[in-house]
């Protein structure tokens, strides 16, 4: 998140003041996230996710935390992103997108 927020700053979207207090409340609000831990098991999803569809790296780290954590959860599960590949990927692994229309 801090790399997007930098680069947002770099561009000039967004001033200092507001990529300082965007950091500082991220940082806050990041003990409220669910976290997933890697091991074996999350390595052993990435991999199969890689071979089924064009996604990069941490695209495949993205979509097979958010797989874990459907399953584990009980309820409603929508995955966010703005990336067509990694939404496609989403929504071929059954999951639930947003924003639609990336299809």
């Amino acid at each position: 998140m801090a790399s997007i927020f930098r680069k947002k700053r770099e561009a000039k979207d967004i001033d200092e003041s507001l990529f300082e207090s965007v950091i500082i409340s991220f940082q806050k609000d990041w003990m409220s996230f669910i976290h997933v831990d890697v091991s074996n098991d999350l390595n052993e999803e990435i991999g199969k996710l890689v071979t089924a569809h064009p996604l990069r790296g941490f695209d495949a780290i993205h979509l097979a935390s958010a797989l874990t954590v459907h399953e584990h959860i009980q309820h409603e599960f929508i995955f966010a992103c703005y990336d067509r590949r990694l939404s496609k990927a989403a929504k071929e692994e059954g999951l639930d997108i947003f924003p639609r229309n990336l299809e």
